[in-house]
């Protein structure tokens, strides 16, 4: 089954936001100096980004705990005060484009990979 347009448009700025300026990327994880993160990509720039066991996978939308029977949000997309930043705009956009694409639990997308760039 082919995409619609604007559903690529979608995976397109999902894309676009996750990966950030080209000329600002690296292969690596992004390390802190005096002013800021660097490298990386630009979702990863951020202190919401918090891995998952020291990898480069990170929780997005609803996470369900088994073992403590609760969902919640993932730890990088809570609100604190009520105030959203560019981080938390970015997480919506690529949250929306995996629900928009009927993906279930477990499911995994690739989406920043789905076409070339």
């Amino acid at each position: 089954m082919a995409l619609s347009l604007p559903i690529i448009s979608k995976l397109d700025l999902a894309r676009d936001e996750a990966l950030g300026p080209r000329s600002e990327r690296t292969r690596v994880k992004p390390t802190l100096d005096g002013n800021g993160f660097v490298g990386g990509i630009q979702f990863e720039r951020s202190n919401r980004a918090v891995p998952i066991k020291n990898t480069r996978c990170y929780s997005m939308g609803i996470i369900h705990q088994k073992q403590k029977n609760l969902n919640a949000p993932s730890v990088g997309g809570k609100i604190e005060g009520g105030k959203w930043d560019d981080d938390l705009h970015r997480r919506k956009i690529m949250v929306q484009v995996i629900q928009i694409n009927g993906f279930k639990e477990r499911t995994y997308l690739n989406f920043l990979s789905y076409r070339p760039l």
